[in-house]
Formats: C-alpha cells, sequence, structure tokens
C-alpha cells in the first residue's frame, strides 16, 4: 500500500504550490480537520492493467471512466477520443466487470451543426439519483467543440440508445468563462439532477462543475430553458452561476468529481497527483463570484506512476464509484483513476491501468 504524508499548514501549503507554480491567495492553509478530504489515509487496493486488443481497444486515448446502473446491473462507462488509429471507438463504451465492451454510443460530429471540429471528448462523469424510490441516473461529458459544452445522455442498452443533447456552457452572446472542458461533475451528495428529466419525481437545479485545464478557478453551471440564438432545439446552454477560486493555479488538470462540498481532481504531471480542495462555502449567494476561496485540503501523490520514459504514462480522468470486487481478496475501492501507458513511439495505441483506492471506512469521501 502506498500512502503520503497530509498537506498541514504552511509548509503543506507551499508544497503544493509547486505543482502549480502560481501565487496563493490568502497565505498558509490551516491545519486539516476531522471532516477534511482524508486523502493522507488513501492507498492502492487494486490495478488493472488492460492492453489495447479487439476486446480492450477502448483504452485507446482513453479519457476517463465512471460507473453507472442500467437496469438492475451497475456498468462501467468509458470514454475513449480516439481519432486516428481507431476512430470508429470514440464515443462512449459501456463495460461489464470483466472491462469488455457490452455496448457502445459512438460520438458523431455531424450531430451539431459546426460540422467536423476534430472535437477533444473529456472525461465522463455520471450520477445515480434515487428519488422517492425511483432510479434515474445520467452520462455527462465535457467536449471541447469550438467552445465548451457538455453531452448529456442516460445509460443506455441495445434497444434504447438515443444520441443525447449537447448543452452550452455559459451564455451565448456574452463572455465565456472556459475554452477547454477536461472534466464535468454534479456534487454526488446533491439529489438535484442539472437538467429536467420529463418526471416531477426528479428535480433538476443541481451545479454541474467544470474547469479549464490550466486554472486556478472552478465554474458551476445551472440549466437555463432558453436556447441559444440560431441554434436548434437539440442544443440548450447551462448558465454560469458561480465561480469559485483555488488557493493557486493548477495545470494539466485531467479529471474530476464533486461529492459533500469538495472537489478531487486529478493533474498529470512526473509523478500525478489527486488533490482535494473544500469550497469556501456551501453557496454563493447573491453573487455569482464566491467571497472566501476554496482551501487545500490535501493531496495523493500517484507515485506508481513514475515514467519509465519521460511521457511515456499520462493520468487522465477520476470517479467516485465503491466496489466491493468480490476477488476473494476482500479488496474493496471508493476512487478510480485511469492512467494512460502511451504507445505513440511504439506505433501501438494505448494501453491503460485503471488504478482503484480505498481508505479506511469512517473516512471520507
Amino acid at each position: 500500500m502506498d500512502r503520503r504524508n497530509f498537506l498541514r499548514g504552511t509548509a503543506g501549503a507551499a508544497g503544493v504550490l509547486a505543482l502549480g507554480g502560481a501565487a496563493a491567495v490568502g497565505g498558509a492553509q490551516p491545519a486539516a480537520a476531522a471532516s477534511d478530504g482524508r486523502l493522507s489515509q488513501w492507498y492502492r487496493s487494486r490495478e488493472d492493467y488492460l492492453e489495447s486488443e479487439d476486446r480492450f481497444a477502448w483504452t485507446d486515448e482513453c479519457q476517463g471512466l465512471s460507473r453507472a446502473r442500467y437496469g438492475a446491473e451497475d456498468w462501467w462507462w468509458v470514454v475513449c477520443c480516439s481519432t486516428e488509429e481507431l476512430p470508429e471507438w470514440r464515443g462512449i463504451h459501456k463495460l461489464n466487470f470483466r472491462w469488455e465492451r457490452v455496448d457502445f454510443l459512438a460520438y458523431d460530429e455531424n450531430w451539431w451543426p459546426e460540422g467536423d471540429n476534430k472535437d477533444h471528448v473529456g472525461a465522463i462523469h455520471a450520477n445515480n439519483h434515487i428519488v422517492s424510490g425511483n432510479y434515474t441516473g445520467r452520462l455527462y461529458v465535457p467536449v471541447e467543440h469550438g467552445t465548451p459544452r457538455v453531452w448529456i445522455t442516460k445509460p443506455f442498452g441495445a434497444a434504447d440508445k438515443t444520441p443525447g443533447q449537447m448543452y452550452y456552457l455559459g451564455i451565448a452572446g456574452s463572455g465565456r468563462y472556459q475554452t477547454s472542458a477536461p472534466w464535468c461533475s454534479t456534487d454526488l451528495d446533491d439529489p438535484r439532477h442539472v437538467v429536467p428529466s420529463g418526471s416531477m419525481l426528479v428535480p433538476h437545479g443541481g451545479y454541474l462543475y467544470s474547469s479549464n485545464d490550466d486554472t486556478d478557478m472552478v465554474y458551476g453551471y445551472k440549466y437555463n430553458s432558453a436556447y441559444p440564438g440560431g441554434a436548434p432545439p437539440k442544443f440548450g446552454q447551462l448558465q454560469t452561476m458561480r465561480a469559485s477560486r483555488m488557493p493557486h493555479g493548477l495545470v494539466n488538470i485531467a479529471g474530476g468529481f464533486v461529492k459533500g462540498g469538495r472537489l478531487y481532481v486529478s493533474r498529470e504531471g512526473d509523478p500525478g497527483q489527486i488533490i482535494c480542495f473544500k469550497f469556501g462555502r456551501e453557496n454563493p449567494g447573491t453573487s455569482i463570484h464566491d467571497l472566501d476561496p476554496m482551501v487545500i485540503e490535501g493531496t495523493y501523490t500517484l507515485t506508481e506512476t513514475d515514467d519509465v520514459v519521460d511521457g511515456a504514462t499520462e493520468i487522465e480522468g477520476l470517479c467516485y464509484a465503491p466496489v466491493e470486487w468480490n476477488d476473494g481478496e476482500g479488496h474493496r475501492s471508493k476512487v478510480s483513476v485511469v492512467v494512460l501507458d502511451q504507445n505513440g513511439f511504439t506505433g501501438r495505441q494505448d494501453n491503460a491501468w485503471v488504478k482503484h483506492y480505498d481508505m479506511p471506512a469512517h473516512q471520507a469521501p
């Protein structure tokens, strides 16, 4: 098991500053409280190494994974952004417990009126809500298609696949805060969906969070029923409703999720990191900008991804997905992250590790 020291006080905050290189807002961070993100207690409980071949070709340019229910079972959902070597694998893949693809929803740039922009399809996020005994789930995929957007669809089976809807991130005709979109996430502890579901039993009004890949800001979006001028009805917009400032800038953000008012992000690096931030306040109040900055609560260094050759590994998406593995060894995990074993210099497609992390039962998240 690999563990790291928890960041505390001035020394810890200064150590994290080296990750992004930007000046901290507000100086030293306070010592961690009992309800903090507790990354000091994380440990790697399981690792799956998957070589890109016929049944695992989704690993090429895999951007992230999540877990959501369809029917009576939970499935893994991953996004592949392959465009040249394996273009037919680009989209959302539904995987069984053995990481084999059982279904697929292709991403087609021609769905959207701007045409072929060689879009980047980012890390997938899933939420699973049970409201009044009724289950409902959604898949959220950030897309860089001219301007950042989010592709929202439901978990699917062979008989009921639909392309879903694409929503702009921001307000049409005004300044846009984002120019990239590597990840997005609802607050997993918020029972509300971001967009209407067609059922009065499932309330909407929750935030969808996202950020640029190099940034010191996190943005929260809410649904707005108005459509951008001239866009067809398949497009909606998510309006920027809050902006939260990190205590320092980060570069190479690859994935993330929000749970219980905390943001966990994965960041490419040598080695990579998982970093926990706590929002300065639960809600932004009357202003779009949070008056209190986010506070860093810890980081986990993925020392097991040290490169054999510089640039040979790349940290990708991060998800909260509790799993009891039933492997005879009692393994369980709470958080999973994709790490690509990049093979560009060998002419082969990317292989992938899926690394799973657990923590003591009483710890967050």
